[in-house]
């Protein structure tokens, strides 16, 4: 009699066999079929660090002391020593700026509702940083997104009802 909580194997109806490896603390550490094995490696507070895919590229994660993910290559930009996706947290530990392999920002701005007031366009950011042009969310009292303004002049409304369901949406004009 097993006292393992999950399953070694699983075979479906139709006869594919997927078999799962674990470490002594239950941690899954292998996914195997007929398309290959994957394997998993983490770190000491139990975050995956690493995956292997079946054709043998890795992808790899790392994360802060509070445990945010801050890197992240995909397998080609690991295995060619590229740099990857990086993340940037605030104070909330919310992700606020995403800069890809080819350095573009992807930044937000929120307020301390954590709702999302501003967007700023990766070639605008280039030019201008934080002060550059990009998408702006205004809201009401209750947290609904009331106004969205466009880098290009349009402004989209929002209208709601008491219960907070949205009832009426006015697209900007193109």
């Amino acid at each position: 009699m097993s006292t393992r909580l999950y399953p070694s194997r699983v075979i479906t109806p139709k006869g594919e066999e997927t078999a799962y490896g674990y470490d002594t603390v239950g941690r899954r550490l292998s996914i195997s079929n007929t398309y290959g094995t994957v394997e998993l490696a983490y770190n000491s507070r139990n975050f995956v660090t690493s995956r292997i895919d079946g054709e043998g590229y890795t992808t790899r994660r790392f994360y802060d002391r509070m445990g945010n993910l801050t890197t992240y290559y995909p397998p080609v930009q690991w295995e060619k020593k590229e740099s990857g996706y990086e993340y940037r947290h605030d104070f909330l530990e919310r992700v606020v700026d995403t800069i890809s392999p080819l350095q573009e920002h992807h930044r937000v701005f929120r307020n301390f509702d954590g709702d999302i007031t501003s967007r700023i366009h990766p070639v605008s950011y280039a030019l201008k940083g934080e002060e550059g042009e990009g998408t702006r969310y205004e809201y009401d009292s209750d947290g609904n997104c009331i106004r969205i303004l466009y880098p290009d002049g349009g402004v989209e409304r929002r209208f709601y009802d008491a219960d907070g369901n949205m009832i009426k949406q006015v697209q900007p004009e193109s």
